[in-house]
């Protein structure tokens, strides 16, 4: 799907609830790569710097580093959680949790040929004091397949 195209079947898709996020710059998207081993996808790219309701689904991959809502400080508190709510090392949250704390992640680091791995996993910690099982499962093989998945279930009933 060309950007364009992309960013207004999300828009649509969206009821733009939350304040936008700044737009990502060239720097933001190299410090939050190297610090999170992560390949940020074009696609989430292109969504955050056209869309007006990217922050309705996805953590701000802006210069707003300090914003509880970037994508850095947002891992980095779950990566520090105790317990079962501690996100995996090799999963980095890219969504805003949905209120309830249901996430899809990046997989982070590189495979034997040296290229991003980026396949989309849910991750989903117990409420504190429960003693439900932590759900974390590979759901798509790409984000394309994760973006794609969720316009298709967000309009549904369109």
């Amino acid at each position: 799907m060309h950007p364009g195209e992309l960013c207004a079947a999300f828009d649509a898709a969206h009821r733009g609830l939350w304040e936008p996020h700044p737009e990502p710059t060239t720097f933001s998207i190299r410090v939050i790569e190297k610090t999170l081993s992560v390949a940020l996808p074009q696609q989430l790219i292109d969504l955050a710097r056209s869309s007006t309701k990217y922050s309705d689904v996805f953590l701000s991959i802006g210069p707003d580093f300090e914003s509880p809502d970037h994508i850095i400080p947002y891992n980095d508190m779950r990566h520090r959680d105790e317990g079962r709510r501690q996100l995996p090392k090799n999963l980095a949250i890219f969504t805003n949790g949905f209120m309830e704390e249901d996430y899809f992640c990046l997989e982070a680091g590189r495979g034997a040929d040296g290229h991003a791995l980026g396949s989309v996993w849910f991750w989903s910690p117990p409420p504190v004091g429960y003693d439900d099982e932590v759900t974390c499962e590979c759901m798509y093989g790409s984000f394309e397949k994760y973006l794609e998945a969720h316009l298709t279930w967000r309009t549904r009933d369109a």
